[in-house]
């Protein structure tokens, strides 16, 4: 993983990068101090992302720990509610959008992120009602996974 910071005519970006180019988690803040953070916003990188130029480099522990503050009272939330989401449990939602994790499904209190791969071949789009059965959680995220 690579992580990088980029700061440009005033926004300012803090993504966690793969091996191949692909954003898996990222935080905007914009001109006016408000935050996206792609585990409940449709704010993560849709294409390759160069780690190379015109950002700088941060640590593990720097993106951790902005990670950390910018999700605090989203976890207070996450730690109660996907009691509600036993594994084995069969859910129902509505697509979101589609993130290279899977797609992120809204549930009643949460998001889900689902293995839509082998869905029926059936055509998948935003608004779109899914079902299948809750197989984990993805803490950093703060998602049901759902298979």
């Amino acid at each position: 993983m690579t992580y990088i910071f980029i700061d440009f005519e005033g926004y300012k970006y803090w993504i966690e990068v793969n091996n191949e180019g692909t954003a898996l988690r990222q935080i905007i803040r914009d001109e006016k101090g408000m935050l996206s953070i792609s585990c409940v916003d449709p704010c993560l990188a849709d294409q390759f992302v160069d780690v190379e130029n015109d950002c700088d480099q941060i640590t593990e522990q720097e993106f951790e720990k902005v990670w950390h503050n910018v999700t605090k009272e989203l976890q207070v939330v996450w730690k109660t509610e996907k009691e509600k989401y036993p594994i084995g449990q069969k859910v129902a939602g509505f697509i979101k959008y589609f993130y290279p994790q899977g797609t992120i499904i809204d549930l009643p209190t949460l998001q889900g992120c689902a293995n839509t791969d082998n869905y029926h071949g059936k055509s998948l789009f935003p608004n779109c009602k899914i079902s299948g059965i809750v197989t984990g959680y993805d803490e950093k995220n703060m998602w049901v996974l759902i298979d």
